[in-house]
């Protein structure tokens, strides 16, 4: 050690370490295999991964959507 430096030992910080790779896994829908959460598509199996909760709102949207235009394309055909 020389003067003016100080010796010092390293500790890391709370959260330094912390990163279990499994908290960030999920199992895929079609093989069960863990796969990391933000993947698009399994490495094991090769099927996409769509989270079920956006699939799903998805498919209600788009008939939300298909109603309303079949409402007023009816509505139109019929004041003609």
């Amino acid at each position: 050690m020389t003067v003016g430096q100080e010796e010092y030992e390293w500790e890391p910080d709370a959260d330094e370490g912390d990163d279990d790779p499994e908290e960030d896994q999920l199992p895929c829908p079609s093989c069960g295999r863990m796969v990391f959460d933000d993947t698009d598509r399994c490495p094991h199996c090769g099927d996409w991964i769509m989270p079920v909760a956006a699939s799903s709102r998805q498919r209600h949207a788009i008939w939300v959507v298909a109603a309303v235009l079949a409402t007023l394309g009816i509505l139109l055909w019929i004041i003609r």
